[in-house]
């Protein structure tokens, strides 16, 4: 499993979502780290079980749902997380996540030198945004070194992998992480500023949101008027 990173919340999908809930499955609920507790506690053997059954139906679909959520909250309860009750993966949680994971060898540490970067892009109105093309960069004094760029998919979400070697070559001394530059762009046209991470952590996360058209106050007027026309021309035809 890869390192949890956050932000995770209900609602969302892709890759980041499946790893949280591989790591709930086998590091939570088989490994008893989420530990049962006897009528009225909660959770009891039949709720944690059940609660298994329906978190593997939500990682069917790689999909943020309530009982990946709940799992969550009883994970923040159970590791005395008194700040963090929600049931959403933020910093603390994913921290104390990859704690477990790490202290039970089940973190994928094959590719020590390999970086990461996660991408998502949605429309204005918060929906995936498929066909935009992410790119990752590695500046240098003035100049940039490409990184690698991938295209997102019907979730919006796309993954960039890179070594070391794409971006220490003429470092003196080696770098030992790029200085991150990440865009996203839709039909060449740029979306949004670049994100820029100075001290990157081998695995991030970037998102990218399509700002909403500025429309005129005639193109708002058209927009409004024209349902309104539907079935009001001669014949009952607009």
């Amino acid at each position: 499993m890869k390192l949890i990173i956050a932000p995770i919340g209900p609602g969302d999908s892709g890759p980041l979502v499946a790893n949280l809930q591989d790591a709930l499955l086998a590091l939570l609920l088989e490994r008893e780290i989420i530990r049962l507790l006897v009528t009225p506690d909660r959770p009891t053997l039949e709720e944690l079980e059940k609660l298994s059954a329906l978190v593997k139906g939500e990682r069917e679909q790689s999909l943020f749902g309530q009982f990946t959520q709940e799992s969550i909250r009883y994970f923040q309860v159970q590791q005395g997380l008194s700040d963090n009750l929600s049931g959403v993966i933020e910093d603390t949680t994913a921290a104390k996540l990859n704690e477990w994971l790490k202290k039970l060898r089940l973190l994928d540490v094959s590719e020590p030198d390999g970086f990461v970067v996660r991408g998502s892009v949605k429309n204005s109105d918060g929906k995936p945004l498929v066909g935009a093309v992410i790119q990752a960069f590695d500046r240098d004094m003035r100049k940039e070194q490409a990184l690698g760029k991938a295209e997102t998919d019907d979730q919006g979400q796309c993954i960039i992998r890179f070594s070391s070697e794409r971006f220490a070559t003429g470092d003196v001394p080696s770098a030992i992480a790029p200085l991150l530059i990440v865009r996203a762009f839709l039909s060449d046209q740029q979306i949004g500023p670049d994100v820029i991470r100075r001290t990157p952590t081998p695995d991030e996360f970037v998102e990218f949101k399509l700002p909403a058209l500025d429309l005129s106050k005639w193109e708002q007027v058209t927009v409004g008027v024209i349902p309104l026309l539907q079935g009001q021309g001669e014949g009952d035809q607009a």
